[in-house]
């Protein structure tokens, strides 16, 4: 089991912590702006202490059905090519998009599905046509499991929430847990199953 961590802060300052304590992914953000946005100079800390790096698209507030839309996949989509372009993730590695409540069957029928159509639609236009980026799904493992099989995502990670649904689906390429802190940066705990979670290195 590879085993890793996910936080809304720059991690740089606790990067030979988490590597002296077995950790060998972080799981970073992409965004618009913000303090949780994953910066260069933090990557190239983080690969140069060992660890590998995982991104999640996640701008404004994805936990209720009005933030998805078509439109919104398609902006996000973009946005999210445009910082791997500026940041240098290689071709390839995926980048995941957060759904992060417990959606509804019909949410997921419905707008959440219309969202991840709209990432295709944004990547591929981005990378005028060449999808220089798998895509993954961040969410419950309902939400996983659904966009999963339609093809819209070839990587999931399953959120921590016992309480959503689907929580014992089992083809996650990552795993959320509990977590704790190191120093002042609180930090969840992450597991992938096989080398094919989505880490690269620059």
């Amino acid at each position: 089991m590879i085993i890793g961590v996910d936080a809304s802060r720059d991690c740089s300052s606790i990067a030979k912590a988490l590597t002296s304590d077995g950790r060998q992914f972080v799981c970073r953000y992409y965004a618009n702006s913000g303090k949780k946005r994953l910066s260069l100079a933090e990557l190239q800390v983080l690969n140069s202490s060992g660890l590998k790096v995982v991104v999640v698209w996640e701008d404004g507030y994805p936990t209720k059905p009005s933030y998805f839309s078509y439109t919104k996949g398609v902006d996000d989509g973009t946005s999210a090519y445009n910082d791997a372009l500026q940041i240098g993730q290689p071709t390839g590695s995926p980048i995941y998009f957060a759904v992060d409540y417990d959606a509804s069957d019909s949410d997921l029928a419905g707008v959440i599905n219309d969202y991840f159509k709209g990432i295709v639609q944004g990547l591929r236009v981005a990378s005028q046509g060449g999808m220089e980026h798998a895509i993954g799904v961040y969410g419950s493992g309902a939400t996983c499991a659904y966009i999963l099989r339609r093809g819209l995502v070839t990587y999931s990670w399953v959120a921590m929430s016992t309480g959503w649904r689907g929580h014992d689906f089992s083809e996650w390429n990552i795993r959320q847990s509990q977590g704790s802190s190191y120093g002042e940066i609180d930090v969840d705990f992450d597991e992938a199953q096989t080398e094919n979670y989505g880490g690269f290195a620059l």
